[in-house]
């Protein structure tokens, strides 16, 4: 084709401009689209994507146990006075004891040992007599008893082989020691001194049906 005799050299010029204008933005329209498209397909990083909002764990339940037991409010065991004792245990019923259980007295007025239970004794019928408690605990004896060993438990047989060979009046003892005796109808008693207060003495005893059958 010829060059049209209109056309000046400045024409050509921006023509040529022009082609080159096109080129280039088909280049660089190419080049937006594969950018775009890469961006699309590679996943953003850790720095790029938005900061991740934890949601507050739910509640737990809170469980409440149950209470096991209400508290006892059952008062602590009382000593028995001399006219409120403790009826004999089936152990005691099975293996020759008359009587076991805690016992209370004083100087006064010993326990006539050969009642199941026990009860106050008048001056001719009490086996134990007290002639006084000292301050410090000690008790005096006035009716013959043996002291038992410290450390030593002893049952019928033995308590009652060492009330005959070793039985005295008027001995003193503290709490904590024990004593065997015989009593009026030939039983067999062993008495642990628990505790003292004022003239008053506290004593477990075990009173064996070893004597002359009276209740």
């Amino acid at each position: 084709m010829s060059d049209d005799p209109q056309e000046t050299p400045e024409d050509r010029k921006r023509a040529k401009r022009y082609q080159a204008f096109i080129a280039w933005g088909a280049i660089l329209g190419g080049i937006g689209a594969f950018a775009a498209a890469a961006f699309t397909l590679i996943p953003p990083g850790d720095n790029d994507s938005p900061e991740e909002i934890s949601s507050p764990p739910s509640a737990m339940p809170v469980v409440v146990d149950p209470p096991s037991s209400t508290p006892s409010t059952s008062e602590p065991n009382a000593v028995p006075s001399a006219d409120e004792t403790d009826s004999p245990s089936d152990e005691a019923k099975t293996t020759g004891i008359l009587w076991t259980g805690d016992y209370r007295f004083d100087k006064q007025m010993g326990p006539n040992l050969d009642q199941s239970p026990p009860r106050r004794g008048a001056v001719d019928t009490a086996d134990l007599s007290v002639q006084t408690v000292f301050s410090d605990g000690i008790v005096w004896f006035y009716s013959e008893v043996a002291i038992v060993p410290r450390g030593k438990k002893l049952g019928q047989k033995d308590c009652r082989t060492l009330a005959e060979a070793q039985s005295e009046g008027d001995l003193e003892i503290g709490p904590g020691r024990s004593v065997c005796l015989i009593t009026d109808h030939g039983r067999t008693v062993l008495l642990e001194i628990k505790s003292t207060r004022g003239y008053t003495v506290n004593g477990a005893f075990t009173i064996w049906d070893d004597g002359d059958g009276l209740d």
